[in-house]
């Protein structure tokens, strides 16, 4: 029972962090008739609904960086104004925990990524146990591009139909599991992503 329990609750934190990070990728166009998920201000996974006070208390860099167990920068030399609103982050589970920390950047001017209130333009997150790293597949609604982030191979994804307009990349760096999802290209996501020094 432990052990499902473990299981469980590792599975429902990966598919909060899913939902934070693909919550645009699913449905289908407003105009086809059918509906269409986007991220929001609340993000449902099952029965539960997810806050931004539910990814953590706010933490200091120095804070998140101990937690995650990654010596990572905060990139700086942004597009369009784009500033650190906030780092969040917790640890779930006693035993094999689950660390997360989430970067969230605002940006004074449009486009907008549409979550917690619609004022975030990206959203990085680095992920310790729980989920890890899987290379994309081709074909399907969605076109993935194969990336290399501070040496380390991902995928990314430009804003397009099936993503809500929204870009991204996935990679894993020290066994930490890291996401980015934007409102910029592929090209331009990696260059914020390697000033992360993953």
């Amino acid at each position: 029972m432990r052990k499902a329990t473990k299981v469980a609750g590792i599975l429902g934190v990966a598919l909060i962090l899913v939902g934070v990070v693909y919550g645009t990728l699913l449905g289908s166009s407003a105009t086809s008739g059918k509906s269409v998920s986007t991220l929001t201000t609340t993000v449902n996974i099952g029965a539960t609904t997810q806050s931004i006070e539910d990814l953590g208390p706010i933490l200091t860099l120095d804070q998140a960086r101990q937690q995650i167990g990654l010596n990572f920068n905060v990139p700086t030399n942004l597009p369009l104004g784009l500033v650190l609103k906030e780092i969040r982050g917790e640890i779930r589970g006693q035993t094999d925990p689950f660390n997360q920390v989430v970067l969230l950047f605002t940006s004074p001017s449009p486009p907008k990524l549409g979550a917690y209130g619609g004022d975030l333009s990206m959203i990085i997150s680095f992920t310790k146990g729980g989920a890890g790293y899987y290379p994309h597949g081709s074909g399907g609604p969605i076109t993935f591009q194969d990336v290399t982030i501070s040496g380390h191979p991902g995928s990314g994804w430009d804003p397009q139909p099936y993503t809500n307009n929204t870009g991204g990349l996935d990679w894993q760096s020290g066994g930490i599991h890291c996401k980015m999802v934007s409102i910029f290209p592929v090209s331009q996501s990696v260059v914020i992503a390697q000033q992360l020094n993953t």
